[in-house]
């Protein structure tokens, strides 16, 4: 809530004056205290009718789903996605790319991005490792890809942003950064499926229920706009994977 309030403290010093006005009006519409549930949600409600075409997601004001042409964004990620399998990784819809289409069969609305899974060939670490490092190099030959760290991204032609992140299997355990840590087996993920959107298939795990129930806990199907991912608990399991992910040569 501290975070949604200071987006929009943001946002209100940077917007024009005519949306600002409205902003103020806005929030005095919200007739509860300001830091309850029902008036932020109220208050978000009011956001997007504000701000569009941007909207509150999780990393700010930012292009929203919501008022974006869905065929469009979903042709070019299926064809993106095509474009990785000879890159030798399997991609597959992940966390809320895949919340949103296995629940909804659509995105977020208050999401802002396309999240993938890359599963890397592998059968140790160093392998494993060096293969994120080869994907990542043959990635950005053919992409502009922005280096996020342990985690890679491109952006498609409308400005969504599409992010990319290792997975790969073990003793028959599945790793998906950042979420999952061999808290399930591989057969949860691979081999992978396929989802039906539009018109279009896209590779899914091959249990997407439970990797849902990894990734947002068993309550994964009631929607929460304020779910937040526990990134302490994410440095911690992955800390001796971090920094080999965050390599580039």
């Amino acid at each position: 809530k501290i975070w949604m309030m200071s987006c929009v403290f943001f946002f209100f010093c940077h917007a024009e004056d005519g949306i600002r006005d409205r902003l103020v009006t806005g929030v005095q519409t919200c007739a509860l205290p300001i830091y309850s549930e029902e008036s932020i949600v109220a208050l978000n409600k009011q956001l997007q009718s504000i701000t569009a075409p941007l909207a509150l997601g999780r990393h700010g004001f930012n292009p929203s789903f919501v008022n974006l042409d869905l065929d469009q964004v979903e042709s070019e990620l299926n064809v993106f996605m095509g474009r990785l399998l000879p890159l030798n990784v399997q991609p597959f819809l992940n966390s809320g790319t895949l919340l949103g289409y296995f629940r909804d069969g659509r995105p977020i609305p208050y999401d802002d991005d396309f999240d993938l899974g890359i599963l890397l060939p592998g059968k140790t670490l160093d392998e494993i490792f060096h293969n994120w490092r080869g994907f990542r190099r043959a990635l950005s030959e053919q992409f502009n890809v922005i280096d996020k760290g342990s985690f890679v991204s491109i952006k498609l032609s409308n400005g969504v942003q599409v992010d990319l992140f290792a997975a790969w299997i073990m003793d028959d355990d599945l790793y998906v950064h950042p979420y999952c840590w061999a808290d399930v087996k591989q057969i949860s993920l691979a081999p992978l499926g396929t989802l039906s959107i539009r018109g279009r298939d896209f590779l899914v795990p091959a249990d997407p229920d439970a990797i849902l129930s990894v990734n947002y806990g068993p309550n994964w199907r009631v929607p929460d706009p304020f779910w937040r991912f526990d990134y302490a608990k994410c440095k911690k399991r992955f800390r001796g994977a971090l920094k080999e992910l965050k390599l580039t040569d």
